[in-house]
């Protein structure tokens, strides 16, 4: 496997991690809605937390136990 040299600065609009296996397991974005976020999924695909800005540049955090909010702040 060829090894490339580490980028500097990484510009982009969304990054998607996946785990071994390929599931999506975290993004990291700006929606339309101009939320920046950054979104941890489970094995599922389903959200279980959530940290980010508004687009009011207010901070939010939310965790999720797969049904429903269950911890948000502020």
């Amino acid at each position: 496997m060829q090894v490339c040299p580490p980028l500097k600065v990484l510009h982009a609009e969304a990054v998607q991690i996946v785990d071994k296996s390929g599931t999506l397991r975290a993004i990291v974005d700006v929606g339309d809605d101009g939320i920046a976020a950054i979104t941890f999924l489970d094995g599922k695909g389903v959200t279980r937390a959530m940290y980010g800005l508004s687009a009011e540049d207010r901070p939010a955090a939310l965790m999720m136990d797969g049904e429903k909010t269950v911890w948000s702040a502020p």
